[in-house]
């Protein structure tokens, strides 16, 4: 009986937190505070909103300059713009002048020329 009775302490106790927290958590998902934090704004492309950026994969084929060391990811610098970039071989250190080759999967690789 008196494993019995602690056993039901226990899953009565965890009942009623569980409870708490789903009233909880619905009171916070619809606070003002939740929603600040919350991400409303639909993004459409009518709107101007492109999951892949189109820039970027015009980017193929130009050359730029290393603006981090790329050891292999690192940032490089075209017509004035910074992307982000991956050297296909090895490392190349930075003000180095590379060459776009491909955009894959939203990520440039460049290779030293």
């Amino acid at each position: 009986g008196h494993i019995l009775k602690s056993l039901m302490t226990v899953l009565i106790s965890l009942f009623m937190a569980f409870v708490i927290f789903i009233l909880g958590s619905r009171r916070f998902a619809y606070s003002k505070a939740f929603r600040g934090i919350a991400l409303e704004a639909e993004e459409t492309t009518g709107e101007g909103f492109i999951g892949v950026d189109v820039k970027q994969k015009q980017m193929v084929g130009k050359t730029g300059r290393a603006h981090t060391v790329l050891r292999p990811s690192g940032l490089i610098e075209i017509d004035g713009e910074i992307f982000d970039a991956k050297a296909e071989m090895g490392y190349i250190e930075k003000d180095v002048q590379v060459k776009v080759i491909r955009d894959e999967a939203g990520q440039l690789y460049v290779v030293k020329i």
